[in-house]
């Protein structure tokens, strides 16, 4: 067997989304924050990201829709863009503090 130790480069992800629903920003944000870090791992105990991975949309979504009280999310954004946000080869995601989720009541 034989490993190969690499300097990660974290790239911050930067959501920016308007949500409809009874959740709070903290709720929000905190599941952000679980899901877009380099240790995470699945229900399987197997890591999430693996080095080049894409940080996909319908997941972000899908963490955000996962939350008690959301019933919509409109203008979802990863760093600008409203598609799959490719890593570089070496690349993790860490979740971008000036992230903005905007909150709409129903």
């Amino acid at each position: 067997t034989t490993t190969t130790s690499v300097q990660a480069t974290k790239t911050p992800i930067k959501v920016i989304a308007t949500v409809t629903g009874t959740m709070t920003l903290a709720e929000i944000l905190d599941a952000l924050r679980v899901y877009l870090t380099p240790l995470a791992k699945k229900n399987n105990g197997d890591w999430r990201w693996t080095f080049g991975a894409a940080v996909e949309h319908y997941a972000i979504a899908g963490i955000i829709y996962g939350i008690d009280g959301v019933e919509d999310i409109d203008n979802l954004t990863l760093n600008a863009v409203g598609t799959d946000l490719l890593l570089g080869a070496d690349a993790l995601p860490i979740f971008d503090e000036t992230s903005v989720i905007t909150i709409v009541a129903p």
